[in-house]
């Protein structure tokens, strides 16, 4: 049996304000990890909002084949100084071994000791904890993935699902650290088939039973404002960065987990969410619908056919791309132009490079319905 643990994360009382569509695999996954994201804010200094953006990059909300067989989150390879359990798995064009952990817990860890430990990321322990955006484009910098568009994808990632809100939660530290006691006192009891639940220390008196409720949309951008109005949130104090590499712990610590029982994440695998440019879609499997789509990533059909400018009898066809957010008004990719080919359409051509049809319309002078031909060169920024 795995151990249960739910914590309260509403550690000072502010809302999540509705950003653009938030997609249920991610929501779902920052409620169970974005206490452990805190804490590592806590502990090294990572943004909370920069761990959790990857984690949900890098794993598919925890979906992916590495998440579900290594518990690994952050697609860390083995590399030359890891003697743990390994997970062999296809990447860049060959086999790769990649590091296995007992918990992801273990694998949050290990993703804040490869960035504290690792001198290219020495800078970015310099900026502002509570500024995402210079981390997402240092991380890029530094060469943490080679993906052009990294940075904008975390950046969107936090901004679409307000993960900045964890950023100023850990940094409350009276808070946090108590937070961080109570998480590590449950970790030493190792105890199963117990349920704990870490109270809300800001307001609640007793300790509740299930995870914190999300609130309608318009109720939590209301409260949003009227809590952001009336209360200033205290930066953390500048950590010292060469105290914290010294007093981390040691990579043997997670290479002496042993192979025993994995704490595996509980959502199901259905889809691998992708990106073009720095907006999320999905590829049609055998047997999607509307339904089951609406389902798992809770988008009304009317809401996916709109993203993707599919009118209201199109029935979903195999190997269709499903974006999953609002395409973008341009490409974001290298490329300025495209040149018409034989099969295309501008719904294809929309499709392809994540531009709103409507929009490529109008960047190329032309009023919707009006035909291209073979040949035609348009413009796709």
């Amino acid at each position: 049996m795995k151990k249960i643990l739910l914590l309260q994360v509403l550690l000072l009382g502010i809302g999540l304000c509705q950003a653009g569509i938030r997609l249920k695999p991610y929501e779902d996954y920052i409620h169970q990890y974005a206490t452990d994201a805190m804490i590592q804010q806590v502990k090294y200094g990572i943004p909370s909002s920069i761990t959790l953006a990857q984690g949900l990059l890098e794993s598919n909300a925890g979906n992916s084949e590495l998440a579900r067989n290594s518990n690994n989150h952050f697609g860390i390879k083995c590399h030359n100084n890891w003697e743990g359990p390994s997970y062999s798995s296809w990447d860049d064009g060959e086999m790769s071994c990649f590091r296995k952990y007992k918990s992801v817990l273990d694998s949050y860890t290990d993703h804040s000791l490869f960035l504290v430990t690792r001198q290219r990321y020495d800078f970015l322990f310099q900026l502002d904890v509570k500024d995402y955006r210079a981390w997402a484009f240092g991380l890029r910098q530094a060469g943490y993935a080679t993906d052009k568009q990294y940075a904008q994808k975390l950046i969107k990632i936090i901004e679409d699902y307000d993960l900045d809100y964890y950023d100023r939660a850990a940094g409350n530290h009276k808070k946090a650290r108590k937070l961080i006691e109570e998480w590590e006192h449950l970790q030493n009891e190792e105890l199963q088939d117990d349920v704990y639940v870490v109270n809300d220390y800001a307001s609640r008196q007793e300790a509740e039973t299930s995870p914190a409720p999300t609130a309608p949309a318009k109720e939590r951008k209301a409260r949003t404002r009227s809590t952001r109005q009336r209360r200033s949130i205290d930066r953390p104090a500048p950590l010292k960065r060469n105290e914290v590499a010294r007093k981390a712990k040691d990579y043997s610590y997670l290479a002496a987990t042993q192979e025993g029982e994995t704490e595996h994440i509980t959502a199901t695998l259905n889809h691998t969410i992708l990106y073009r440019g720095s907006v999320p879609y999905i590829v049609a499997q055998y047997g999607d619908n509307y339904n089951n789509l609406a389902d798992e990533f809770d988008l009304s059909p009317a809401k996916l056919r709109k993203i993707n400018n599919l009118p209201k009898q199109y029935q979903i066809r195999i190997g269709d791309i499903l974006y999953l957010n609002k395409k973008g008004k341009t490409w974001e990719g290298d490329e300025e132009t495209h040149i018409v080919r034989e099969d295309d359409s501008m719904h294809s051509i929309s499709q392809r490079y994540a531009i709103d049809m409507n929009e490529l319309y109008r960047l190329n002078g032309m009023k919707t319905g009006d035909p291209i031909h073979i040949g035609q060169s348009l413009k796709l920024r």
